[in-house]
C-alpha cells in the first residue's frame, strides 16, 4: 500500500509539472521528425544527422500516426517513467525512504519525466534489466532485449547497457562453469546483444556532413571536464535564478558559484561514496566502474554534454547497487548482506537525498515561469495573422521551436534555406553569421510582408524606418528561447497580442 501510495504522489508532481511545461527545441524537433515523416524511410532519413539511435523516433512515430498534438508526446514520455518507477518501487532492494528520494529526485521526476525525450525508454529498459537480474536464468532472453532496447534509446544509455552486458556476462560464465546447460543461452545472449550493438552503432552514425558531433577529439582539460561533469550530477541543484535549467551551485565564478577546486573535490568524494557502498559487491563495483568510464571517455572525447547527460552517473550507481544486491540475494547469501547493509544503505540515502533536494527548485521555477515562450509566441503570429508573411528565423536552432509550434516553414539565413525543424549539417555554418537587419531588409524588397523571429532584441539604431518592433515574450527559464518580433514594412505592423511589451509603429516604448 506504501508503495501504490508513493507511485500515486509521483504521478500526481509529474502530473502537475507536465501541465505547466512548455516544451522547447530539442523535444519539439524530434517530435516534428516523426510528424513530417510519410514512411519509415522518411523517418531515419530525417533523424540521420540528429546521433541518436531510432528507438524514440519509432515510437513518436507511432504516437503521431495516431495525434498530431505534442500532448501525445508527453502522455507516451509519462507512461514511460510511470512503469519504470513502479518497478523501483516494486522491485529495487531499497527502503522504502530510498525508493521515495530516489523516484523524487532530480533526474527521475524533473529531467526525464517533465521533459519529454529519449531518456525515459533508456531508465525504463535499465530498471527492467535490473529486476530480471535477480532470476536471469530463466528471464535471461528478456534481460538481453531490455538491453537492446537501452542501446536503442541514446548514447548514455548504450554505454550503461555495454557495462551491464559486461558485468551480468562475466557473472553468468562463473555460473557456467558449473552449469553447463546455460552455455547456449549464454552464447545466443551475446549474439543478440552483439547484433543490436551493431544496429545501434550505425543507427547513431552521422553524415559524413554532419555538423554536430561529427568527430572526436581529445577535449583540454579533459579531467576537469569529467570532474566537474560527475560533480554536478551527483550534487545538481541548481543556481536559485530563472534561469536555473543547467546550471549548478558548484563550479563557475562569482557568488553564484563555488571555485573550481571545490567541484574536483564533490566528484572524487562521490566517487568514493560510490565505491564505499559498493565495495563488498565486485560484480556492482566492477559494472559502475565500467559505466562511469564509458561515460567519461565519451564526455572528453566527443561530447561533453549537459546535466541531463551527466545524470547517468547516477544511474548508473543505482544500476549497479541495484544489480549487487539482487545478484547476492540470489546466492543466498543473507548473512554477509545484513553486515553490510547498514553502512551502505546510509550513505546510499543521503546521495539520494541530495538528488531529491535539487528537485524542489526545479519544480518551484517550472510552475511559476515557462519553460519556453515558443508555443506563445506562436499562437501571436497565428491568431494575428502574421503567419501570412515571409517568416524570417534567426539563430536558428531558437527560431525552430516556433516554426515547429507555428507547423509553417521558416527562412533560416544561416543555411539559406526554409523548413520547420532543423537538420544538423555542415551547410548551416558554411554561409557564417549573417547581418539579420541587411538580410530582412533584402528579403522584404523580394518577398514583401517579413517577419522577423529573434531570440534577443535588435539594437534600437539599426532598426531604422522599414523594421519596427511588433511584440516580445519574456523571460523564460530556457534563457534562449525568448522571442522578439520585428516586421517590414512598417505601414502593415500590427501591434495586438499577447506579448508582454507590444509595440506600434517605429516608436517603440520601454
Amino acid at each position: 500500500m506504501r508503495r501504490l501510495t508513493l507511485l500515486i504522489a509521483y504521478l500526481a508532481v509529474v502530473g502537475v509539472l507536465l501541465a505547466a511545461h512548455e516544451p522547447w527545441r530539442d523535444e519539439l524537433q524530434s517530435w516534428s521528425i516523426a510528424r513530417e515523416s510519410g514512411s519509415l524511410g522518411e523517418l531515419f532519413a530525417g533523424s540521420r544527422y540528429e546521433g541518436h539511435p531510432s528507438g524514440w523516433y519509432l515510437l513518436l512515430f507511432a504516437v503521431t500516426r495516431a495525434s498530431g498534438d505534442f500532448l501525445a508526446v508527453q502522455i507516451l514520455n509519462f507512461g514511460l517513467m510511470a512503469a519504470a518507477v513502479a518497478i523501483l518501487l516494486w522491485r529495487a532492494p531499497l527502503s522504502l525512504t530510498q525508493k521515495a528520494l530516489a523516484c523524487f529526485g532530480y533526474f527521475l521526476l524533473y529531467e526525464y519525466a517533465v521533459l519529454a525525450r529519449n531518456y525515459a525508454l533508456g531508465v525504463l529498459a535499465l530498471f527492467a534489466v535490473c529486476a530480471l537480474a535477480r532470476d536471469w536464468r530463466r528471464h535471461w532472453l528478456w534481460l538481453q532485449l531490455c538491453l537492446v532496447a537501452m542501446l536503442q534509446a541514446n548514447v548514455f544509455a548504450a554505454l550503461l547497457a555495454g557495462a551491464l552486458f559486461a558485468a551480468l556476462g562475466l557473472h553468468a560464465l562463473r555460473a557456467a562453469r558449473r552449469e553447463r546447460r546455460l552455455r547456449p543461452r549464454l552464447a545466443l545472449g551475446a549474439i543478440i546483444f552483439a547484433v543490436g550493438l551493431v544496429l545501434s552503432l550505425l543507427d547513431m552514425r552521422v553524415p559524413a556532413d554532419a555538423g554536430f558531433m561529427a568527430g572526436w577529439q581529445w577535449r583540454d582539460p579533459a579531467l576537469a571536464t569529467l570532474l566537474r561533469s560527475i560533480a554536478r550530477a551527483f550534487v545538481p541543484i541548481p543556481q536559485l535564478t530563472l534561469h536555473f535549467w543547467n546550471t549548478s551551485l558548484l563550479g563557475g565564478a562569482g557568488p553564484a558559484g563555488a571555485p573550481a577546486w571545490l567541484e574536483a573535490c564533490v566528484a572524487l568524494a562521490a566517487l568514493a561514496a560510490a565505491g564505499w557502498i559498493l565495495r563488498r559487491r565486485p560484480i556492482a563495483l566492477l559494472a559502475f566502474g565500467l559505466a562511469a568510464a564509458a561515460i567519461g571517455c565519451f564526455l572528453a572525447v566527443k561530447y561533453a554534454g549537459f546535466l541531463r547527460h551527466h545524470g547517468h552517473f547516477v544511474l548508473a550507481l543505482l544500476a549497479a547497487y541495484w544489480l549487487g544486491e539482487s545478484l547476492s540475494a540470489a546466492e543466498h547469501r543473507p548473512a554477509a548482506r545484513a553486515r553490510s547493509r547498514a553502512p551502505r544503505s546510509a550513505l546510499l540515502t543521503l546521495l539520494l537525498a541530495i538528488q531529491a533536494a535539487a528537485s524542489l527548485p526545479a519544480a518551484w521555477f517550472e510552475l511559476r515561469h515557462p519553460f519556453s515562450r515558443a508555443r506563445e509566441t506562436a499562437a501571436f503570429i497565428r491568431e494575428q495573422g502574421w503567419s501570412q508573411c515571409f517568416l524570417v528565423g534567426q539563430p536558428d536552432y531558437a527560431a525552430s521551436a516556433v516554426a515547429i509550434e507555428l507547423g509553417a516553414p521558416v527562412y533560416y539565413p544561416e543555411s539559406r534555406r526554409s523548413g520547420t525543424h532543423l537538420f544538423w549539417d555542415a551547410e548551416r555554418d558554411a554561409h557564417g553569421a549573417p547581418d539579420i537587419v541587411s538580410t530582412v531588409r533584402e528579403l522584404a524588397r523580394a518577398e514583401g510582408r517579413v517577419l522577423l523571429i529573434a531570440n534577443a532584441p535588435l539594437p534600437a539604431e539599426r532598426l531604422g524606418a522599414e523594421l519596427a518592433p511588433i511584440a516580445s515574450f519574456a523571460p523564460a527559464i530556457e534563457a534562449s528561447e525568448q522571442y522578439y518580433l520585428y516586421a517590414t514594412p512598417v505601414a502593415t505592423a500590427q501591434a495586438t497580442g499577447a506579448g508582454e511589451l507590444r509595440y506600434n509603429g517605429a516608436s517603440p516604448q520601454p
